[in-house]
């Protein structure tokens, strides 16, 4: 029992998954990898310590007259694109990767019903083949 426990796996990311402020990790959060995580956590943290919420932190007391924040305008225009880039660039690799090691792409799959029917046409094919080649054998002899 110690050594199974002693033999579990506790790097940075499993570590980091388990969530401090129990408000992270939900239904929805499960394919999130490891950077988001890090991201939602200093922005809760943050917004936590100075005990507002995220509308009161970006909220402007004079909306007409107060300047715009341009490196939040900034991040908010350049994230999706960033995310984009992020994975073209990752399915480039794991494209070189399949090529370096020579995998080829699976080739489309048939539904059940196709393959009985090319199983049945493979069956039947070799069925008249071997019948003419016996045909063949005692016409010969």
């Amino acid at each position: 029992m110690a050594q199974s426990l002693l033999s579990c796996f506790h790097g940075p990311q499993v570590e980091s998954s388990f969530n401090i402020m129990n408000d992270i990790i939900d239904c929805k959060s499960g394919s999130i990898n490891i950077s988001t995580y890090n991201a939602i956590q200093n922005i809760k943290y943050s917004l936590k310590a100075t005990e507002k919420t995220a509308v009161e932190y970006y909220k402007k007391k004079d909306v007409l007259h107060e300047k715009i924040d341009p490196h939040l305008c900034k991040n908010m225009k350049t994230a999706c694109k960033q995310y984009k880039e992020e994975l073209l660039k990752q399915k480039l690799i794991n494209e070189e990767k399949k090529a370096n090691l020579q995998i080829k792409s699976q080739e489309k799959t048939v539904s059940k019903r196709k393959a009985k029917e090319l199983i049945e046409k493979a069956a039947k094919r070799a069925r008249l083949g071997h019948i003419t080649s016996a045909s063949q054998k005692t016409k010969g002899h």
